[in-house]
């Protein structure tokens, strides 16, 4: 039994080490990028986003946001003496917290908040951990919002155009009117108040809503089916009587509805709210192992920042975020046996 148990940590010290070896690359890579404007590929800054090793893929952000959990389960599996290691920890999460919010990926930015804020709620063996690495980003975006540094603005796109999306506001020049538009690096410069009406996130996004709620409307009970938004969309040109084409709804919600109806979306508001009932009747059961349970919040935490249904989403059908997802529910499934064996 102990040979096994040494095996199984080897392991998993070595899964780790590969975890923090690649994930660190992709972090130094894309701050290459951040300033000096070319990372080590030589690939450049995309409309004021750093993509890192991506090349024209935006998706850095979500993708260290999603090996993230991975990270601290693996962190917490080995039982490492956290305490001993807290100023690399919090020097590594501080590096990786802030590539996400250089990525300028707004929906990655915002989950990775939520994140943060639950992690440091249910697991207590990171809170310092987490405190700090969140100060220090804190600190960085305010820094970074006042004094130029960098090849790219993320505080912009993130809280400017955000602002001006949802609530129709914009910036503008008033001595140069003709200067209402985004810069090259897709800064908008000045503010007016063109049109008061609220939008769902932006025009576009509603536009994707609106279309994804029509075709829900032609098969209520199973949807047009998985991809279906993308089949419809092509099948009219990408151009729809009624809302905005895309190759999905941007939104899991909305995509759920509209491609597989109200039995799907039941399934996953049912998925939602188990895994948050699960969390607190977990976290609050103090007979069980505390180590397990950390584990298992952790993947619990993961798996609903990953189902998050109130923000702008990739495609929930899409190759590597359906990969992800799996993995998380396999590692959900092992943690669930492994509390109460």
């Amino acid at each position: 039994m102990f040979i096994l148990f040494s095996i199984e940590k080897k392991i998993n010290f070595n899964i780790l080490f590969l975890l923090l070896f690649v994930s660190s690359l992709i972090v130094f890579d894309a701050f290459l990028q951040f300033f000096f404007g070319k990372n080590f590929f030589n690939y450049e800054i995309i409309s004021n986003r750093i993509s890192g090793i991506f090349k024209d893929e935006l998706i850095l952000g979500s993708f260290l946001l999603k090996i993230l959990p991975i990270i601290i389960w693996v962190l917490l599996i080995l039982n490492e003496n956290i305490k001993k290691n807290k100023k690399y920890l919090i020097l590594f999460f501080s590096a990786f917290f802030i590539c996400i919010y250089l990525s300028a990926e707004r929906t990655s930015f915002a989950l990775l908040l939520i994140f943060l804020t639950l992690t440091y709620l249910f697991i207590h063996r990171l809170r310092k951990v987490i405190f700090f690495s969140s100060l220090i980003l804190i600190l960085f975006i305010f820094f970074t919002s006042f004094i130029k540094i960098g090849k790219s603005d993320p505080s912009n796109r993130i809280f400017i155009k955000t602002f001006n999306q949802i609530t129709n506001y914009y910036f503008y020049n008033k001595k140069k009117p003709e200067t209402i538009k985004e810069n090259k690096k897709g800064q908008i410069e000045i503010r007016v108040n063109e049109q008061k009406k609220f939008q769902i996130f932006s025009s576009d996004h509603q536009g994707h809503y609106i279309l994804a709620i029509e075709l829900f409307k032609k098969n209520p009970l199973f949807g047009v089916g998985p991809k279906g938004f993308r089949y419809y969309c092509r099948t009219v040109n990408y151009d729809p009587p009624k809302g905005t084409c895309s190759v999905h709804p941007h939104n899991f919600l909305i995509q759920i509805l509209s491609e597989t109806g109200i039995i799907g979306l039941l399934i996953y508001l049912f998925s939602i709210f188990f895994l948050i009932f699960k969390i607190f009747k977990i976290y609050k059961n103090e007979q069980l192992d505390t180590l397990n349970k950390e584990q298992f919040l952790v993947i619990s935490i993961a798996l609903l920042i990953n189902f998050f249904p109130l923000f702008p989403n990739g495609n929930f059908f899409n190759n590597w975020i359906s990969i992800i997802n799996y993995y998380y529910i396999g590692f959900y499934l092992y943690n669930y046996k492994k509390l109460f064996n």
